[in-house]
């Protein structure tokens, strides 16, 4: 990525200190243990999946009010979340070998980032999907640009 701020490398780093103190909070509790043991019986419908998935929006400013007990396991189950595998039925994807893997919030926050990079490492096609109504801000040409330093260029595919 491209050179970031003193202001936005603290930011990254308080953010990565907030995670490791809600990590610590609920691994290994109760209700972690049952929301893992229900996820792996029987799976999410793709609605339950996206509410477990969303980052709260109002994350940062009620860290600074709160303590990590003061968030439910629900709301921040997206940071015990790797991967969420959805089947598409789809003859025609499926005679292709195709699987689709969305990386939503791609500039979100450093671990989003982190997530969807390692997808694209590991992806042989990049779709970008992009505004058109709006104008691309500096981070997503720093993003193109490190995806082209990767030599992931020719991977991409782009849609407005």
């Amino acid at each position: 990525m491209g050179k970031i701020s003193p202001g936005q490398r603290h930011l990254r780093q308080l953010d990565l200190l907030r995670i490791a103190a809600l990590t610590l909070h609920f691994y290994g509790t109760p209700g972690y243990c049952e929301l893992e043991a229900r996820g792996q019986k029987t799976g999410w419908t793709l609605d339950a999946a996206r509410k477990l998935m969303a980052f709260p929006t109002d994350f940062q400013t009620r860290f600074l009010q709160e303590e990590p007990s003061a968030f439910g396991l629900e709301e921040i189950a997206f940071i015990f979340v790797a991967r969420v595998r959805c089947y598409v039925h789809s003859e025609d994807l499926a005679h292709i070998g195709c699987v689709v893997t969305d990386c939503p919030g791609l500039l979100a926050s450093a671990w989003d980032t982190s997530v969807a990079m390692n997808a694209m490492s590991n992806a042989d096609g990049i779709w970008f999907l992009i505004d058109g109504g709006r104008e691309m801000g500096a981070a997503t040409i720093d993003l193109i640009r490190s995806i082209s330093r990767r030599k992931w260029g020719h991977k991409l595919f782009f849609q407005r």
